[in-house]
């Protein structure tokens, strides 16, 4: 032994054991998951096949795949963009995800799913044109489905409707603030009819016609977003 060791040898008992990312405690594990995986919001644009790939982390080996994909497909906020009248594309997709990723997926709060309306469909389109990009719901799951313009289809999603916007309004905003909100914004109509000299029985005739206008768009729109809306868990249910 003694003849090793000016030979630059290392006996085993004082040999530094390097540390590995599986080594670590599984707190600081979930950490740097997190920080890797949630970095950026997957996108999946199915009418035009772009679909971001897989985290390479969650290809690395089983134990890594198992440890993160619950933070992958259970917390990143999924970017779902698919027609109205295609959500028979969801499938082919789900298809390609294990059970485990369809179910973190059910339970992900943070999933937006976009619905994009074309002109093909003219009765729709017609009734809905005004108000595509500023329609969303919240549904049980904690998601947002909103429906959107075809013509923005290749948008960014930072020039969509802003559902991260949405959502922390929906945290934040009490219903004490919600009925301010709302007041105040109906006395700026009224300043607003004031000032074009409108009298108040034209500015009651004009808030009954937007007031049925919004209705019609109302059922419409939520019929979009219902059938998208379970179109998607159904797929994700199997």
């Amino acid at each position: 032994m003694e003849d090793f060791k000016g030979m630059g040898y290392i006996p085993p008992s004082q040999r530094k054991t390097k540390k590995t990312l599986l080594k670590l405690p599984p707190e600081l594990r979930n950490a740097i998951y997190e920080l890797v995986l949630l970095d950026a919001s997957p996108i999946f644009r199915f009418s035009l096949c772009t679909y971001t790939a897989v985290p390479t982390l969650l290809q690395v080996n089983q134990q890594l795949r198992a440890e993160a994909l619950g933070i992958y497909y259970g917390k990143a906020s999924f970017e779902i963009m698919v027609h109205h009248h295609a959500l028979r594309h969801l499938k082919p997709w789900v298809n390609t995800l294990d059970a485990q990723a369809r179910n973190q997926l059910l339970s992900n709060r943070a999933l937006n799913l976009r619905v994009f309306v074309d002109d093909q469909d003219k009765d729709i389109h017609t009734k809905t044109a005004s108000s595509l990009g500023y329609y969303a719901e919240n549904w049980d799951r904690g998601w947002y489905v909103s429906v959107e313009d075809y013509r923005r289809e290749r948008s960014p999603v930072d020039r969509l409707c802003d559902i991260n916007k949405r959502r922390a309004l929906k945290r934040v905003e009490t219903p004490a603030e919600r009925r301010e909100r709302k007041a105040k914004n109906e006395a700026e109509k009224v300043a607003k009819m004031l000032a074009r000299a409108v009298s108040y029985e034209a500015f009651l005739e004009q808030q009954a016609k937007r007031k049925a206008r919004k209705e019609e768009t109302g059922k419409v729109l939520g019929t979009l977003i219902k059938t998208a809306y379970k179109g998607l868990v159904k797929a994700l249910r199997g």
